[in-house]
Parts: C-alpha cells; structure tokens; sequence
C-alpha cells in the first residue's frame, strides 16, 4: 500500500478492517458453526475459561448481533 502512495489513514484504515470488521462480515460463511468473540484484553485467562463454560453449558447458542464488539471504538477510545 505504501508503494502505491496510499495516505497513512488509508493504510490504518484497510488495516483496521482485515483485522476486525473483515472476520465477522464472512460469518456466512460458517455455517452452522458456533463462535463466541470474546475481549480478552483487560480480562483473566480464567475468567475467559468461566465465559466459555457458561457458553458451552448453555448449548453454545450465538450471542445476538446486539452484544458482538464494537472495536473499533475500543481501538480509538470514542
């Protein structure tokens, strides 16, 4: 992208979206596979584990669209 002369911004922004908006838009994709996002960045290793248990006990029913990640306003603090 640099040898393109693309802008800084640019760049952060592709960046940003391969990382994280790129994953959840190919949810069609999966199928009928269960997936759990889960912000592990000011959480414990155990308290991860507790989150999974209660997931898996509970049949590993998806979380609605609703309660997904917001990070980028994480990334950037708005």
């Amino acid at each position: 992208m640099q040898n393109r002369e693309w802008a800084k911004s640019k760049i952060d922004e592709n960046a940003e979206w391969e990382l994280l908006g790129a994953a959840w838009n190919d949810e069609h994709e999966w199928g009928n596979t269960p997936v759990l996002e889960l912000d592990s960045s000011q959480q414990s290793v155990q308290s991860l584990f507790s989150q999974i248990g209660v997931w898996r006990r509970d049949g590993f029913k998806p979380k609605s669209p609703e309660q997904r990640i917001d990070w980028i306003t994480i990334l950037h603090g708005e």
